[in-house]
């Protein structure tokens, strides 16, 4: 935890961003993971299949970033106020909700995922693949959400570093169980 009221407000500002930079850097390492190892691997159409979900996954995650990120300020603003009951009443309505969206999400994706993707105009010849690849995305949304609001919780009490460290740990074992999973278990 670190205060982030005391000391030069630039210095505090730019450390405290610096990991979230970096952070950016490896969710774009685990996406362009993905392509890699699905393209050389499995072949074009398998990566057409991944390529064609991206807009409709990004949409979602974006809307996961943008509701933990915004839930965890009130949970900020208890820590930097010192407020711990709260702070942790704030934790346990952002627990509550965050469970809400995440399956409110994965419903949302499983009953209208095919129609999404035929207003896409996903091609027929990939829209399997498609639809089987969102559905495995869809299915660890509860996860995603999660570990975004964790890493909103940790980042809330000023602590930027942490997230980042989760972030790139799971980044390699992503590209590690892509090729174990994809390569010896096809």
């Amino acid at each position: 935890m670190k205060n982030m009221t005391v000391g030069s407000p630039t210095k505090l500002i730019l450390m405290f961003s610096l990991p979230l930079l970096i952070g950016n850097i490896f969710q774009q390492l685990y996406n362009i993971s993905d392509i890699l190892i699905v393209g050389r691997l499995i072949g074009v159409n398998a990566l057409a299949a991944v390529g064609s979900t991206a807009p409709l996954y990004f949409v979602f995650l974006l809307i996961s970033f943008g509701f933990t990120g915004g839930l965890t300020v009130i949970t900020a603003q208890k820590f930097g106020a010192k407020d711990y009951d709260l702070m942790r009443k704030s934790m346990t309505h952002c627990v509550i909700a965050s469970t809400f969206l995440s399956f409110l999400i994965m419903f949302f994706l499983l009953v209208f995922l095919r129609p999404f993707l035929k207003i896409m105009n996903v091609p027929d010849i990939i829209l399997e693949d498609s639809y089987n690849f969102m559905a495995v995305l869809t299915g660890g949304m509860v996860m995603i959400v999660f570990f975004n609001l964790l890493s909103g919780f940790i980042r809330a009490v000023g602590d930027s570093k942490t997230p980042l460290y989760f972030l790139i740990f799971s980044t390699i074992l992503n590209v590690f169980f892509n090729f174990i999973l994809i390569y010896y278990c096809k």
